[in-house]
């Protein structure tokens, strides 16, 4: 009788099992990453942006100079407070922002300006530009500076007076004015460029608050000063040592902290593949045996390698090291003067004295005389030395031996 045909062919099943993994896969992936699928303005004030208004350019200065940057896409706040500075550039409004600024040890606040439409061409390049309306940016200055209050000029000023040492080059500069609790670090008549503001925490923390985001923009940072000027503020904040964190959460690209992000993100994501395809190659090697099993090895091994080397370990054992050393060298010098045929008995004075002469001849180290004093000087030895300095003789031998019997 025939047994029941299965339902699918090994094929099909192949095909619905891979599927099956390929779909758990891309939810485990979508679960994951699936936050930062939706769309962003590329062209916005961001340090991945290349467009007019980007930042993209301010983090490539820091990383050529070597100061340590963090672009930080998660909890900004407390991974500067640790001696690093935090930097808030252009948020798109003033939620959030006071906040962050206040779980930091030190901050640079800069204020937005413009507001653009995208490159029908490119993402990530900005077609036209417009500033935005004063309210608004005052808006994001009054969430740590109540009562603040901005006015927009144009040239950038008659003549700038810098705290800091180099000079700003602006055309149409936006600038705070003065008031109770700011101290100017750059500014001119008009107004005041960068202060140094009350921290939200206060205590010894410090907040500087640039009024002009022109200054670290793409289009702005090559132009006089405006690097330097960064710079500057920014050593003066770190007093030579610290990370900058460059907040990127209120552009729109927080990403929360993961285990399984942090497991599936280079590099750590070759390292999560190589523990996949071990634990793979494991389960396939217990499912299936590469041939019949490798028999046990027997309790005592046989033949003569195992015979001598019990053998030696028994004589050490037994402190008879020295005496197996001098019969080795008898042995050895009897077998050299049969072999060479000398003269008289092969212990003799006679005999040794021609061996002597023949391994002088032949270039020898060390002749039989000096050889016979070695063994016995080695063989009376004791203490933990004893061992390698009676190996070392019988090695002396063994190659004596061999330069006289060669070509014998």
């Amino acid at each position: 009788m025939r047994g029941e045909e299965a339902p699918f062919s090994r094929r099909s099943v192949a095909w619905i099992a891979g599927t099956c993994a390929l779909s758990m896969a891309a939810g485990i992936l979508f679960s994951v990453f699936g936050g930062e699928l939706g769309a962003r303005p590329a062209w916005g004030p961001t340090s991945f942006s290349p467009s007019a208004l980007g930042h993209s350019g301010f983090a490539a200065v820091l990383r050529r100079l070597g100061i340590p940057l963090l672009v930080s896409r998660d909890a900004s706040g407390p991974r500067a407070a640790a001696g690093g500075v935090l930097v808030v550039a252009e948020p798109p409004g003033a939620e959030g922002v006071r906040g962050m600024i206040a779980s930091s040890r030190a901050a640079l606040l800069v204020l937005p300006k413009w507001t653009g439409k995208e490159h029908f061409l490119r993402r990530d390049w900005v077609a036209e530009v417009e500033a935005l309306e004063v309210s608004h940016v005052r808006d994001v200055a009054a969430s740590v500076l109540e009562k603040a209050s901005l006015l927009r000029i144009e040239g950038g000023g008659a003549a700038w007076v810098s705290g800091l040492g180099p000079l700003p080059s602006l055309r149409a500069a936006q600038l705070l004015s003065a008031g109770d609790g700011i101290e100017p670090l750059v500014h001119c008549r008009e107004g005041i460029l960068l202060a140094e503001i009350p921290h939200p925490g206060g205590g010894e923390r410090r907040l500087l608050l640039l009024s002009d985001p022109d200054l670290l923009a793409n289009h702005g940072l090559p132009a006089g000063g405006n690097a330097d000027l960064l710079l500057a503020a920014l050593e003066d904040l770190r007093g030579g040592k610290g990370a900058v964190v460059l907040d990127e959460t209120l552009h729109g690209y927080r990403r929360s902290s993961s285990l399984w992000r942090e497991l599936l993100s280079f590099p750590l994501a070759l390292a999560s593949l190589a523990a996949l395809l071990t634990a793979a190659l494991l389960a396939w090697t217990a499912g299936v045996r590469f041939g019949a099993p490798a028999p046990e090895p027997p309790a005592l091994e046989q033949g003569k390698g195992f015979l001598v080397e019990n053998t030696a370990r028994l004589l050490r054992a037994g402190g008879h090291d020295g005496h197996a050393l001098a019969r080795y060298w008898l042995s050895s010098l009897h077998a050299v003067a049969e072999a060479l045929r000398a003269p008289g008995h092969p212990g003799s004075a006679e005999a040794v004295a021609f061996l002597d002469r023949l391994a002088e001849a032949r270039g020898l180290p060390s002749g039989p005389g000096a050889l016979s004093a070695r063994v016995k000087e080695a063989a009376g030895t004791r203490g933990p030395a004893a061992g390698k300095r009676i190996l070392e003789t019988a090695r002396a031998v063994h190659d004596w031996r061999k330069g006289m019997t060669r070509g014998a």
